[in-house]
């Protein structure tokens, strides 16, 4: 039997749903543990993974390929310090090929990149019930509206490198996908209560989804949503999100997410960035 050749390493870039479900779709890739990491002299830690692979299936430089293409890496935007574009090492050689890496791959992107090489210091994981996000449920909204994108291009663009099991779920990922699509084909309008801090969108006739905010100098944290239960799974949440934030943004407003989907959400979506309050 041949021995494994594994090595291991942290990435981190996006929200650590979506970064886990890329990397335990790959060949090669033999473990992804989701969490939050810090670097060597900065206590400060941030949405990430810590994959060990094996490096005579999947080398140093596709790993670090894969994860520019899947996931924002030459925005620095406003969510930067909550999904720092990094890659984590753990030796000085294994920092030196990530720097070679990162300078040869430059030329694939037009703007520069802002990933860096850090040094790892910590690692503490997610709690156990949201481990391996994407496939213990790829059927939950988030992971229809916002980590199946994601896999669809990992298959359009590095479609040799993923397992033929998770192809097939990915698969049935897309096609639901393009089902709740339909939704965003109705036109929704968004009513803003500024009476009860709320942006209302009716889904069917007196039943609403909405996003709450507080204001403070002309910013507004966005401090919660909600989709109603009988229509989740739907592509509500991203309409929502997408229509709340076009008029957020006719009204001269710029934005904080607090509540954890619509960071991701925004995190997710470069158009957007440019709303976040320094």
């Amino acid at each position: 039997m041949k021995e494994l050749a594994l090595q291991r390493i942290g990435l981190g870039g996006s929200c650590h749903w979506c970064t886990e479900a890329i990397f335990r779709s790959l060949n090669g890739v033999t473990r992804v543990s989701q969490g939050w990491l810090s670097s060597a002299g900065d206590n400060c830690f941030s949405e990430g993974i810590v994959i060990e692979y094996d490096e005579q299936v999947i080398d140093l430089q596709t790993v670090i390929e894969i994860h520019l293409h899947t996931h924002s890496c030459t925005s620095m935007h406003a969510l930067r310090e909550r999904y720092r574009s990094a890659v984590y090492v753990f030796e000085p050689a294994q920092k030196q090929a990530a720097q070679e890496c990162l300078t040869t791959l430059q030329q694939e992107f037009e703007q520069p990149l802002i990933t860096r090489v850090l040094d790892y210091q910590a690692f503490e994981p997610s709690r156990v019930q949201i481990q391996d996000y994407y496939y213990s449920n790829p059927q939950k909204p988030f992971c229809i509206n916002q980590i199946t994108p994601k896999l669809q291009k990992l298959l359009e663009t590095f479609s040799c490198r993923v397992e033929p099991g998770k192809r097939a779920v990915i698969e049935d990922g897309i096609k639901q996908k393009g089902r709740t699509a339909m939704a965003e084909e109705k036109d929704y309008t968004v009513e803003h209560d500024r009476e009860k801090h709320e942006y209302r969108m009716e889904v069917s006739p007196g039943v609403y989804a909405l996003v709450t905010y507080r204001e403070e100098d002309n910013v507004l944290h966005l401090t919660y949503s909600e989709v109603p239960s009988s229509m989740r799974g739907q592509g509500i949440g991203s309409i929502l999100m997408d229509k709340v934030l076009s008029q957020i943004q006719s009204e001269g407003y710029r934005v904080l997410p607090v509540c954890g989907f619509i960071s991701n959400y925004i995190a997710e979506h470069e158009k957007w960035h440019p709303l976040l309050a320094d």
